[in-house]
C-alpha cells in the first residue's frame, strides 16, 4: 500500500518501504540467521521489486523499514490482512548485528495499529520451533490462540505455526510497562550509533 505513516521514538524510526529498499529487503530475508524461520524468497533482485510495486497497490498492507536515529537501515515490520477492524503484524526482521532495534519496532507497530489505524486487535504468527521468538511474544504479553499443523511452507518443510493475539482494549496497560523497556532499548541504539563510523 502507497502510504505515508512514519513514526519514529525509542531510537527507531519507521518510515513507509519503497522500491528502492529491494536489494536490502532481500538481504535481511536471505540471511542464514533468518533461514527456517520466515517464508520463502527468491534472491532476484527483479523479482523483489515486482514484488514490491505490487504491494504498493494493494490495501490494506503497510510495510515499513526500521531504521536507526542516523538513518541505517536495520530491518522491516509490516500490518497487512486487514478485515473487520483486525490486522496482522509481521515480517518482522532485523540485522542480526542490531538486535536492541527489534523491541522497540515492535512496541512501534503496535503503537501504529491501535493509535494510527485504530484497529481492535493485532494477531501474528511464529515458527512453533522458535523458540526465542515464542519467548519473546509471551514477555511481550501477548495472548497465545492456538497452533496452526503445517502452516507454512519453509524450504520445501510444513512447519507448524502459533498465533499470537493483542487486543486493542488491553494495550494501554502492556505499553505502560513495555516503553519503558523500548526506552532502554533505544538508548542502547544511541550507544551503537556513537561507536560506530558514520553512514555513507
Amino acid at each position: 500500500m502507497n502510504h505515508s505513516i512514519q513514526i519514529a521514538a525509542y531510537g527507531i524510526r519507521m518510515r513507509p518501504v519503497t522500491v528502492a529498499d529491494a536489494e536490502f529487503i532481500i538481504t535481511l530475508r536471505t540471511h542464514p540467521r533468518t533461514q527456517g524461520k520466515l517464508g520463502d524468497t527468491t534472491p532476484d533482485l527483479g523479482a523483489q521489486r515486482q514484488w514490491i510495486e505490487n504491494y504498493l497497490r494493494r490495501e490494506g498492507d503497510y510495510y515499513f523499514i526500521v531504521e536507526r536515529a542516523d538513518g541505517k537501515p536495520v530491518g522491516t515490520i509490516g500490518i497487512y490482512d486487514i478485515k473487520d477492524g483486525i490486522g496482522q503484524w509481521g515480517r518482522w526482521i532485523v540485522l542480526p548485528e542490531i538486535q536492541a532495534a527489534g523491541f522497540p519496532a515492535v512496541v512501534l507497530v503496535h503503537q501504529v495499529a491501535f493509535d494510527v489505524l485504530k484497529l481492535t486487535a493485532l494477531t501474528g504468527s511464529a515458527v512453533s520451533t522458535a523458540e526465542k521468538v515464542l519467548g519473546f511474544h509471551r514477555r511481550f504479553g501477548a495472548e497465545f490462540t492456538h497452533v496452526e499443523p503445517k502452516g507454512r511452507c519453509i524450504r520445501g518443510e510444513w512447519v507448524d505455526m502459533v498465533w499470537i493475539r493483542v487486543q486493542a482494549v488491553n494495550w494501554p496497560g502492556m505499553f505502560a510497562k513495555l516503553k519503558p523497556l523500548a526506552e532502554v532499548a533505544g538508548r542502547a541504539l544511541n550507544t551503537s550509533i556513537a561507536s560506530s563510523p558514520p553512514v555513507a
